[in-house]
C-alpha cells in the first residue's frame, strides 16, 4: 500500500494532506508518483467524482516518474517542464497539519522582498526533548541570527555524535545568535521559483546551509 493511502481514522493520508492544502489557498497542487501509480490515480478520480472538499476549489495534476527518488529529482523534473513559475510550497505526501499556511507565504515573500539571498522558508514547531510528536530520526540543530536567517543547519537524527561543530565565522559576523534544539520538522517549506536552478546541480539535502528563515 502506498504511505498516501494508509489510513488514519479511516481516511487516507493523502486526503489529509490535499485538504490541508485546499484550506490554505492553494488552488493547483502537483502530486509526484513513482510508485503505485494507477491506485493513486483511481484514488483521486473517486474523490473528483464524489465532491471531495478540497476537489471543489483546487486542481490536482498528477506527474508520473519511476526514476525519481528525491525531492531534488522531483523538482528538476518539474522545472524542466516550465510547471513552477513563481512561490510554492513544498511537502511530503503523507503531512498532516492545520497550520495556517497565509501568514507564512505573507512573511515568506517579505523575506524574500528584503533578502535577495532568501530563498526557501523551512517551517518548524516548537517541541521539547521528549514530546510525542518529535521524531528522533528528524532531530536538528539549527542556528539563526536575529531576523530568523538560518546560518547553520544540521540533521543530526539518530547520530552518536555528542557535539556539534558550529562555524567560527557566524559568531564572529552576527552580534546575535540563537541556537535551537527544541524544533519539529514539519517537512512543509515554502519556496521561491529563484531556488530550481540550485536543484540542477545539488540535491535538497545537500541545500540545507542556505535554507532561510524559520517559522
Amino acid at each position: 500500500m502506498p504511505l498516501g493511502l494508509f489510513p488514519i481514522l479511516n481516511k487516507p493520508l493523502l486526503d489529509y494532506t490535499l485538504e490541508f492544502l485546499s484550506l490554505g489557498g492553494v488552488e493547483e497542487t502537483f502530486l509526484f508518483c513513482c510508485f503505485h501509480v494507477d491506485r493513486i490515480k483511481e484514488h483521486i478520480r473517486k474523490n473528483i467524482a464524489k465532491s471531495a472538499g478540497w476537489s471543489l476549489n483546487m486542481k490536482v495534476h498528477i506527474l508520473v516518474s519511476e526514476s525519481c527518488r528525491s525531492f531534488g529529482d522531483c523538482l528538476r523534473d518539474l522545472d524542466s517542464k516550465g510547471l513552477l513559475r513563481g512561490d510554492f510550497i513544498l511537502l511530503e505526501c503523507g503531512v498532516v497539519s492545520n497550520i495556517k499556511l497565509f501568514p507564512i507565504l505573507k512573511k515568506h515573500k517579505k523575506t524574500v522582498s528584503n533578502d535577495k539571498g532568501a530563498a526557501i522558508t523551512l517551517i518548524y514547531q516548537e517541541a521539547g526533548i521528549g514530546q510525542i510528536g518529535r521524531c528522533p530520526k528528524d532531530e536538528v540543530v539549527v542556528a539563526t541570527d536575529s531576523k530568523d536567517r538560518i546560518l547553520f543547519h544540521k540533521k543530526i537524527g539518530l547520530s552518536r555524535e555528542k557535539k556539534v561543530d558550529f562555524p567560527l565565522e557566524i559568531f564572529l559576523e552576527n552580534s546575535e545568535i540563537s541556537i535551537l534544539h527544541n524544533l519539529k520538522d514539519t517537512h512543509i517549506a515554502v519556496c521561491s521559483s529563484s531556488v530550481l536552478p540550485y536543484f540542477q546541480i545539488i540535491s535538497i539535502s545537500k541545500l540545507g546551509m542556505t535554507l532561510l528563515g524559520v517559522s
